[in-house]
């Protein structure tokens, strides 16, 4: 076989390889790869969807008794170096989570755990008190009122969140974060504008009292007319 014969069948089979390969890739993680906007997961993913709005009311998460075992990954912001530091490892770590649902349900109901997900471009006041900053994703459980998080630096697969299930009591844990209620933070700069406002017109009020002119003298008391 002739040299330039056998580099064009060379070329042939790399490009088919390529090709197929390419084809067997989910297209929601070449979308994630390529497209700017926020990581997401499957369409049909059976975990709960959670956000700012009903995350409170589904987990019961500060009332003192956690509604179940929540495993609850947060999937951080698709923005700035972050994603370019991160991108794959999102993506990877948002299937096999996925893959980790598509066990029996037998085995998932053994271990009392509700899977859910929150997406922090949709809820970022959410992961910013659970701190989801600088890292690809973060898995936590949510159990009893404490927080045990998944150990960032252990790998992540379908075993290793069933073997992290079994023994996270031994993990250490924490306090669920308390709420950081929108409504209380503006009140209390509403406060602060209302005393500064205060501070400033009783200062000036006093301060036309000290400097500001005499009132007339009344005539009545003028001694030309004793």
């Amino acid at each position: 076989m002739r040299p330039s014969l056998r580099h064009s069948l060379f070329r042939v089979a790399f490009v088919f390889l390529f090709v197929l390969l390419l084809s067997n890739v989910p297209s929601d993680a070449r979308a994630l790869n390529t497209a700017p906007g926020p990581y997401r997961v499957s369409a049909n993913c059976s975990a709960k969807h959670l956000t700012e709005r009903n995350f409170e009311h589904d987990t019961q998460a500060t009332s003192g008794t956690t509604s179940g075992n929540w495993l609850i990954m947060f999937i951080p912001r698709n923005e700035g170096t972050s994603a370019q530091d991160f991108s794959q490892k999102t993506v990877n770590e948002i299937a096999v989570f996925e893959a980790f649902l598509k066990l029996p349900k037998t085995t998932l109901d053994a271990y009392r755990v509700v899977p859910a997900y929150v997406v922090c471009d949709e809820s970022p006041a959410l992961c910013l008190r659970f701190s989801v900053d600088k890292v690809p994703s973060k898995l936590v459980l949510l159990s009893n009122s404490r927080m045990y998080p998944y150990p960032g630096n252990h790998a992540r697969s379908v075993d290793d969140i069933e073997l992290f299930l079994t023994i996270f009591h031994r993990v250490q844990s924490s306090a669920i974060p308390p709420v950081r209620p929108a409504v209380a933070l503006w009140g209390q700069l509403a406060l602060l504008v209302v005393g500064v406002l205060g501070i400033f017109l009783t200062r000036s009020y006093l301060m036309n009292r000290m400097y500001g002119p005499l009132p007339n003298a009344d005539p009545r008391r003028n001694p030309k007319y004793d």
